[in-house]
């Protein structure tokens, strides 16, 4: 019993490092990109740190099977390694209490896991797509200052506001210079403008009123260029290249509709959050067999093929979700069929080991 809880708190010290160290990269790359999207006008400020916790929540539940997968084959292979394993055995311990001290860790993780998957992510990516459409929505009343040139879509577009009215949202005076697709350079200037977001496709606008654009063509036919000057009352130029925000997917939908509205998408989504808390167990299977080495092998060389074996199964399981979203397989066949596949491998390492250590 000591030598299991020993091993248990080993896994779960490396498990909270590994999982650590995943989320920071991860909280690296998705700060970097919203401060991006904050720069170019498409995000508020405001709500960077809002969405980060979010974001960090679901990527949490995702990276909790692999973390712990990681932790455990770097914990019983630096045993091995160490000589320690082989002391354990010596004194009685048997591959059936490895597996009981991953047990130990894992039971609890899949019983959290699905409280997430089931009841909290559901309602995560809800709150987390109302956030970002109202940051978005914040975000535009914050694009322009008065006498700052602005630039957007990746220099597309250059523009300056003289003087932003009272209201917050008329802009007064104002300058654009665009580089058009055909590499001509135009010139528009308007008394006033105002932005909007299109409601059908999420894409943002500049309504420009009382003014004129400027161009220079070149005639082939005299070889020297044309100006092009053209008075208008009102314009619409477009603004933001970023695709709008996606409709909410079955990820936000509760698992109480998804069991009532049973169909495809349904039983791919309901197979999906399942397979966060079963994958654990069949993983367990696969680890002491997987961490086993020698004194003298690669200190990451089971690692790594711990990992190639979990990126083979993680992408088995998109591959039958997207087949389950297409209809192209039966629903009763689902995603199961990926976890008996690996469940045989798991079972087979199990065999080969027991006939080891026999």
């Amino acid at each position: 019993m000591l030598i299991r809880r020993y091993l248990a708190l080993e896994v779960a010290y490396t498990l909270l490092a590994t999982l650590l160290v995943l989320l920071g990269i991860i909280f690296v790359q998705r700060l970097a990109m919203y401060l991006s999207q904050a720069a170019s006008g498409l995000l508020s400020q405001n709500a960077i740190l809002g969405l980060l916790g979010l974001q960090m929540l679901r990527f949490a539940t995702e990276l909790l099977p692999l973390s712990f997968f990681i932790a455990a084959l770097m914990t019983f292979g630096r045993l091995y390694r160490d000589s320690e394993m082989s002391a354990m055995f010596a004194l009685g311990v048997s591959v059936n209490d490895l597996y009981k001290s991953l047990l130990i860790i894992s039971i609890p993780i899949s019983i959290v896991l699905v409280g997430l998957n089931f009841y909290v992510i559901p309602k995560n990516v809800q709150f987390q797509h109302d956030l970002q459409t109202k940051a978005r929505k914040d975000a535009q009343l914050n694009i322009f200052k008065a006498g700052v040139f602005r630039e957007l879509m990746g220099g597309k577009h250059v523009i300056y506001v003289g003087k932003i009215a009272d209201n917050g949202t008329e802009l007064v005076d104002v300058f654009v210079k665009s580089l058009e697709d055909s590499g001509k350079i135009s010139i528009t200037t308007a008394k006033t403008g105002r932005q909007s977001i299109d409601a059908d496709t999420g894409i943002r606008f500049l309504h420009l009123f009382d003014g004129g654009r400027y161009e220079v063509e070149h005639d082939l036919s005299k070889d020297k260029d044309k100006e092009i000057m053209v008075t208008f009352k009102s314009m619409r130029l477009k603004i933001d290249q970023t695709p709008p925000l996606k409709s909410l997917s079955t990820d936000a939908r509760s698992t109480k509709d998804l069991i009532k509205d049973y169909t495809h998408n349904s039983a791919a989504e309901l197979q999906k959050r399942l397979s966060g808390p079963l994958s654990l167990f069949i993983l367990v299977l696969m680890i002491p067999s997987l961490a086993h080495s020698r004194p003298r092998d690669g200190r990451y060389n089971r690692l790594i093929l711990g990992v190639i074996i979990y990126v083979i199964y993680f992408n088995l399981l998109k591959i039958g979700e997207a087949w389950l979203h297409k209809e192209m397989i039966p629903m009763i066949l689902g995603l199961w069929w990926v976890h008996l596949v690996m469940l045989s491998l798991g079972l087979y390492m199990r065999y080969k080991r027991n006939n080891l250590l026999s």
